[in-house]
Parts: structure tokens; C-alpha cells; sequence
């Protein structure tokens, strides 16, 4: 097994994510807000939906709620632009 200085020499940019009670929590609340604001877009992926209609924490849901939270950081802030005409 890799030790961690092995992997930032490997891999600079990856991050280890304890799977704490606290930190699984949080990522569920948000994939389900991205999900409540339509802001993901899911696969026709049978599993995967199944496991998120029946709330199955298994590998395909715990993959997309990692995807989500890793991205949370990289999302762009919203501007409101305002566009007029010249008079």
C-alpha cells in the first residue's frame, strides 16, 4: 500500500476524505441539494437510480456523492449581469 508521501508524489492533487458519520452526512445533504436544484445530470444507470429511490448507500450512490463533493469547491460563483440598451 501506498504511504501518503508516496501518493503526493504520485498524485499532487488528490486528497484523502474520512469516511466519518459527520463527513458521509454532509456529502448526502449536498448531493441532495444539487439534486433538489437539478443541478446534476444522472445517467440512465438502473443501479444507481435504484439505490437512490431505495436510499441503498452502495458503491454507485457513494461514487456520485464523492463526485459532487469533490466539485463543490470548483463550482464558479453566480453573477447576476445586468444587459441595457444605449439610449
Amino acid at each position: 500500500m501506498l504511504e501518503c508521501r508516496e501518493i503526493k508524489e504520485f498524485a499532487p492533487h488528490v486528497e484523502g476524505l474520512s469516511f466519518a458519520a459527520k463527513i458521509k452526512q454532509n456529502m448526502m445533504i449536498l448531493l441532495q441539494t444539487r439534486m433538489e436544484q437539478k443541478r446534476i445530470i444522472l445517467p440512465l444507470d438502473r443501479v444507481l437510480l435504484s439505490q437512490i429511490n431505495e436510499q441503498q448507500y452502495r458503491d454507485q450512490l457513494w461514487a456520485l456523492a464523492l463526485a459532487v463533493y469533490a466539485a463543490k469547491e470548483k463550482e464558479p460563483e453566480p453573477h447576476l449581469y445586468a444587459i441595457y440598451a444605449r439610449s
